[in-house]
This record gives C-alpha cells, structure tokens and sequence, in this order.
C-alpha cells in the first residue's frame, strides 16, 4: 500500500538490554528500515488519559470548542509549552483558532499567516506524513552515503529539515517542534503544532498515540463541519424565503435591504453591518466612519 509505514514498539536488537521502535517502509525499490532508542512504555494510566480526551470531545461545543479541547488534550500528553490548532483557509493562508499554553509564553491565538509560510511542497509533505517531531532545533544533520543515492526520503522520520524552517524555528526562539495533520476527507485542514522553548523529545510510541488521537479528532471534526454547513445552509434558505416574503417592489431595493438588516447581521459574526448603494449608507451595529467604509 503507498505510504503505509509499519511500525514495531519495544524490540530487542543487536543482542544487548536496550530495546528499540522500528519504522519500516518502502521508498520506490528501497526498503527504510530505521531504528530509535525506545523510552518506556505508555503506562495504562496514559492510554487511559488518552481514551478519556477522545472521549471529551462530544462535550465540547462547535467546531472551535472541539479544537481548543483538541489542543489541550495534545499540550497534556505532550508537556510542550504551547499547542495550537493552526487552520487552512481557501487561499492556503493559516490562522491560530485554538491553543493551549504555559502561562509564560506569548499567545498566538488568531494570528493570521500567508500561504507562503507553509510552501506546498511542504503541505503535500504533511498530508503524507502524519507526524514531525524536531527534537533539537540546533541539532546538525548527518549526510546519507553514498552521496551519489537518490532516495526519496518523505516517510523518513529520522529525515533532517529545511535549514530554512530551522531558521525560521530560531529566530522564534523555539527550541523544539512537533506537529500532527488534520485531515478532513483526504484534505489538509489544518495541523496541530506544538512549540517548546527548549529541546523536547517525545518517544516513538506516543507520536503514535499523539497520531491516533489526531485520526479520532478528524473523524469528529468532518461531523462538526458537515452539521456547520448544514445549518449555514439552512440559515440562507430561510434568508431567502424571509425576504422573497417581504419583498415590497413598490420600494427601491435598498429599502427592502434596510428592513433585513438585523437578520442579516444575525447571520454573519461581525460588530457592523454597512449597507452601501449608489451612495446610500445604512449601518447597524458598532458606529463605522464615512471614512473607514
């Protein structure tokens, strides 16, 4: 199966006392093998935390109150100092709408990022691999030999990262990332993305579980987000049965428009509704300037 990279916890190799995860996977005719040190197994009580966050989440309300239970369960398995729910837009720009922080460490809730802070050869990435942990931003890469191999190394999780994302990491003065796709119907919605001011190592087996917890959320937020649409839909049905039903034409349009302003502010979340037409002005909502409009 493409990209299916199977995954073994806790083996004994090279016949001494330590244990290692194993990842394996195909790349073109390439077997990858690669080999961590592994860390402790998870303890009951952390798979039962686990369960638990999964559970939390019919308790949360709307799609933004799933994310920011979504963002707390991962800061509570994963100890970083902050996680956020970083959300793509239509044009590929990002924003912040869920986090997840130590109390001493800068909020980034609803900063807006353009497209071009996550290129999409680096979006095709993450809808590939689930899961990418930098354990140690200053850490140097190590060269691959033969130096005349091409190999694909996309599903590596021992691959290094663009110096230019590192740089990016640094002057943010982050000392260690991780981050988990959202998908939503074989889409990139968003990502989970984790910042820690110093380096951070989280072992194989709970970015496995960190991974599995991403899939349950997924599955929970394609729900959310076909009742959202449904009811935003429905929202628009009953605009338009509400104002073909009112509709005076013995009035000039904006008139008619005048009358359902209210509901039409109701329907969007904003402060002001401006209603503009051939120089006409019809505000409701906090005062706006002739200027600002």
């Amino acid at each position: 199966m493409p990209d299916q990279v199977e995954r073994i916890h806790q083996v004994a190799l090279f016949g001494g006392q330590n244990l290692f995860d194993v990842a394996i996977h195909f790349s073109g005719a390439n077997l990858i093998v690669e080999f961590e040190r592994a860390e402790a197994a998870l303890t009951s009580d952390r798979i039962q935390a686990l369960r638990r966050s999964m559970q939390s989440f019919g308790q949360s309300d709307g799609v933004n109150g799933l994310c920011q239970s979504a963002a707390q369960s991962i800061g509570q398995m994963t100890k970083f100092d902050r996680v956020m729910v970083y959300r793509f837009h239509g044009d590929d720009s990002g924003e912040v709408i869920a986090e997840h922080r130590n109390s001493d460490v800068d909020s980034f809730l609803g900063l807006r990022y353009p497209a071009s802070d996550i290129p999409a050869q680096a979006r095709a990435l993450y809808k590939r691999s689930l899961t990418r942990l930098i354990s140690d931003v200053q850490a140097t890469g190590i060269p691959i030999f033969p130096v005349t191999t091409e190999l694909d190394l996309s599903l590596s999780m021992s691959r290094a990262v663009s110096p230019i994302h590192l740089e990016y990491l640094k002057n943010m003065g982050i000392g260690a990332s991780f981050s988990i796709s959202i998908l939503v119907e074989g889409k990139l919605w968003g990502l989970f993305a984790c910042h820690h001011h110093s380096p951070r190592h989280l072992g194989f087996e709970l970015r496995a579980f960190c991974e599995l917890f991403a899939e349950s959320f997924s599955f929970e937020l394609s729900s959310r987000l076909r009742d959202q649409n449904y009811i935003a839909s429905d929202a628009v049905g009953q605009l338009n049965r509400l104002m073909m039903a009112s509709l005076n034409t013995s009035k000039p349009l904006f008139d008619n428009l005048k009358q359902q302003a209210t509901y039409l502010k109701s329907l969007i979340s904003c402060d002001a509704l401006v209603i503009s037409m051939e120089g006409a002005r019809y505000c409701i909502g906090d005062q706006i300037s002739s200027e600002d409009i």
